[in-house]
């Protein structure tokens, strides 16, 4: 009997387990991404190719060439990924990276400069390799072996997450490890015939934090657009923290209306109308004011009002609190004005009550309270 048990038991676990695995697998928002994350793979993985096989044999037209076919085939990867449902991440965004990525580590590995002592015709740095000219002790071949290495390692580490992302999970550490490793033993064995510039442990964190991280970053499994988390400049953003909330780092429209402050003084009022039927004497709200025409944010709260200040840069959030009930207005505030930017008026700001409480520490249904601000 317990023999046939099992079998129904593993059945039930695969049942269970089988949604969970499609949704990740046709999710096509998981797939675009994973998509991306592949194709940017192989362009950083192609251009240190192209670097590498230009180091033994230099032809800038062969270069060139290499370099073109590498990035048409990434432009191409993206449009694919993106034709059923897009995905967030542009090429022309990832190239700045990729190509920063290739220009970064290349300037850690440069043509071996080893020159050929004359006295026992045998290599400087090189000393068991003989020689007769400097050319002699030129390393062309550590180099590009370098160059191939590293090529594989921050393709790797994007594979690594290129398979996460289909899978939603967690990137696996091992699959990193192994990208890693893979680049410091092939370091080892470019350097036995004579050792080129080059050190494993620097690459490699130049690898993950200039070509692995950055790119990953910017190619979450999300729909363009305020709040996926990455900073899209080409839709007008000049931040993203994940989602569309005020009151963080970041406001609900993901931009920040830049300002150069002037000299000149512009005040304002925060006041408070109660529906409650019973006193206030504690309020948290959050006021959004309009960045591009003021700046320098003060404020000043009314007698005998304790107020805590955040302020944001596009708005703040404060929590006022005065035993025995608090006055309207409450908070005044003191800003300088921005320059070549038409004056401020009460209607550039809003005011939204996040919480409140009564004179007893009660805390008071927030939706009976509203605030705002007035101009002068």
């Amino acid at each position: 009997m317990m023999k046939l048990l099992v079998l129904p038991i593993a059945l039930c676990s695969l049942i269970a387990a089988a949604p969970q695995r499609a949704a990740g697998a046709t999710d096509p928002l998981l797939k675009c991404a994973s998509s991306k994350l592949k194709a940017a793979s192989k362009k950083e993985a192609g251009k240190f190719n192209c670097l590498s096989k230009n180091a033994t044999k230099p032809d800038q037209v062969a270069f060139d060439a290499c370099i073109s076919k590498v990035e048409t085939a990434f432009g191409l990867a993206f449009t694919k990924a993106d034709a059923k449902v897009p995905c967030a991440g542009r090429t022309q965004d990832l190239e700045a990276t990729a190509d920063l990525c290739v220009q970064n580590v290349a300037a850690l590995i440069p043509p071996g400069t080893d020159t050929c002592d004359l006295g026992t015709h045998l290599c400087v740095a090189a000393t068991t390799r003989p020689c007769k000219v400097d050319a002699d002790c030129s390393l062309p071949k550590c180099t590009s072996a370098k160059l191939k290495a590293v090529g594989k390692g921050a393709g790797g580490g994007l594979n690594c997450y290129s398979k996460a992302a289909g899978k939603a999970i967690a990137v696996d550490p091992l699959c990193l490890s192994k990208a890693s490793t893979g680049v410091t033993t092939s370091f080892g064995k470019a350097d036995l015939k004579g050792a080129c510039a080059g050190d494993p442990s620097v690459v490699n964190n130049e690898i993950n934090n200039g070509c692995v991280l950055p790119v990953n970053g910017q190619l979450p499994p999300k729909a363009p657009g305020c709040g996926n988390g990455v900073v899209e400049g080409y839709l007008g953003e000049t931040c993203d923290d994940g989602n569309t909330k005020n009151g963080d780092g970041c406001p609900a429209s993901c931009h920040v209306d830049s300002c150069t402050i002037t000299l000149t003084s512009f005040g304002a009022h925060v006041a408070f109308t109660n529906n409650s039927g019973t006193t206030i004497s504690g309020l948290g709200f959050f006021v959004d004011y309009p960045e591009g025409k003021v700046g320098s944010l003060t404020t000043t709260p009314a007698f005998g009002v304790g107020v805590d200040v955040n302020n944001l840069g596009y708005g703040f959030t404060a929590n006022a609190v005065k035993i025995g009930g608090l006055p309207s207005p409450m908070l005044t505030l003191g800003f300088k004005t921005c320059q070549g930017a038409p004056a401020a008026v009460a209607g550039d700001f809003s005011c939204t009550v996040t919480d409140a409480s009564d004179d007893v520490g009660n805390v008071v249904d927030p939706s009976l309270v509203t605030c705002a601000v007035t101009v002068p």
